[in-house]
């Protein structure tokens, strides 16, 4: 499946281009004509079409003539594609109709004449488009049915660049942010894809003209691609990532064990541990429950032998997924209740194949990971004597805490 955000940002230009104060100077409305000496924009008597012809605008007069004069006049002159691959007439049309929509409303869609592009917006009698890389406008009442030209293409729509796409990390099952470096990123319309793998929620969390930084949920391992697309479909860039088996350290006041976690067999299980990992749930509790050659249990009681309150949902089992219940492996604790895992975990301190999935009627406990560091610690564990405190059996005599459980990859 690929998720895709678009990003629509606001293109580069000249911030008060479409003001009316500034049209009144450039075109000279309202007494003078010294507007039109701007240096930045002109009214233009005559405009050379791409094709090299000269046409003349049309003075003003009524109505109709006016509406005449404008259309011969932007269709001739105003508007053709850049030839710039990567600047477009589309590209300023785009910004001009998000960033100003009072004068551009969307709507219209591109005009074509003998080789010219253009759009006419007739709910405000605005022409716009480009002509040999530079900009105009025409409008009966605030250019006097003459066309202006405003700038450089390119003072609107910068030429975008995009030179790559970096992480500081993939973890599965935690929030990656990715930063988009190039230039001019704030100049075009782009999506950014995951086309291979899962990271849910793509979500731009802050942008400049050079770098664009996008967060999302990985919650896949193995390759991770993402791909920047143009809007027209065009692949400006396209990198993988490998996202690594997720790891979590249990640091106990009796030593510390790495744990692997399988979520490509149990990922309910794996995101559910996770979310109590990264929260900082764990950190502090207990083991409550030991009985050696059989299990260890904990994650859900504090040393007092109260329970920890603040359990998300429980989770659907995933115990008939290929996993088994071998010795240091750990799996999720739960009620007579199938779907009723939370917080509470085990690990198997001995091969235990009566907590497998048998059936629908024995459906067994879900192992979702294994330990591959500091396996001794379940031996230490397991020479700890037990009695009953706060109305629970099997409670280890010295307190096994977790001083805490953090996820390392």
């Amino acid at each position: 499946m690929a998720y895709t955000l678009g990003f629509r940002q606001g293109l580069r230009g000249l911030s008060v281009f479409f003001s009316l104060s500034v049209f009144v100077a450039l075109t000279g409305c309202g007494g003078g004509t010294d507007g039109l000496e701007s240096s930045s924009a002109k009214t233009l008597a005559t405009v050379p079409a791409g094709s090299g012809e000269v046409f003349t605008v049309a003075p003003m007069g009524s109505a109709e003539n006016v509406q005449s004069a404008q259309a011969r006049s932007f269709i001739n002159a105003a508007v053709q594609n850049t030839t710039s691959t990567s600047v477009t007439a589309a590209d300023l049309f785009t910004w001009a109709e998000r960033s100003y929509p009072t004068l551009f409303p969307a709507g219209p869609t591109s005009q074509t004449f003998q080789g010219y592009e253009f759009r006419f917006y007739p709910s405000t009698n605005w022409y716009l488009g480009v002509s040999n890389n530079r900009v105009y406008v025409l409008n009966a009442s605030q250019t006097q049915g003459q066309v202006v030209d405003v700038g450089a293409l390119t003072d609107f729509v910068k030429p975008l660049s995009l030179s790559d796409i970096l992480v500081d990390r993939v973890s599965f099952g935690r929030q990656s942010v990715f930063r988009l470096t190039g230039e001019n990123l704030d100049s075009k319309d782009f999506t950014l894809s995951v086309t291979q793998g899962s990271c849910l929620g793509l979500t731009a969390i802050a942008n400049s003209p050079t770098a664009i930084f996008v967060s999302c949920l990985v919650q896949s391992t193995g390759p991770l691609t993402l791909k920047a697309s143009l809007s027209s479909g065009t692949t400006l860039l396209e990198k993988s990532f490998v996202v690594p088996s997720p790891r979590v350290v249990v640091s106990t006041n009796l030593g510390s064990m790495v744990i692997e976690l399988l979520p490509e067999a149990a990922p309910l299980s794996v995101l559910n541990f996770l979310q109590y990992v990264n929260s900082g749930f764990y950190n502090g509790t207990i083991f409550h429950r030991l009985e050696p050659g059989f299990v260890i249990q904990g994650g859900g009681y504090l040393p007092d032998v109260t329970a920890k309150t603040g359990l998300a949902a429980p989770i659907p089992l995933e115990s008939n997924k290929g996993l088994s219940n071998l010795k240091g492996t750990i799996a999720m604790a739960r009620t007579a209740e199938a779907n009723s895992a939370t917080s509470q975990f085990y690990f198997n301190l001995a091969d235990n194949p009566g907590l497998n999935y048998q059936s629908a009627s024995s459906p067994g406990y879900a192992v979702f990971g294994r330990v591959v560091e500091g396996s001794f610690v379940l031996d230490l564990f397991s020479a700890v004597s037990t009695g009953s405190e706060g109305g629970l059996a099997n409670v280890p005599t010295i307190d096994i805490i977790m001083r805490t459980v953090a996820q390392i990859q």
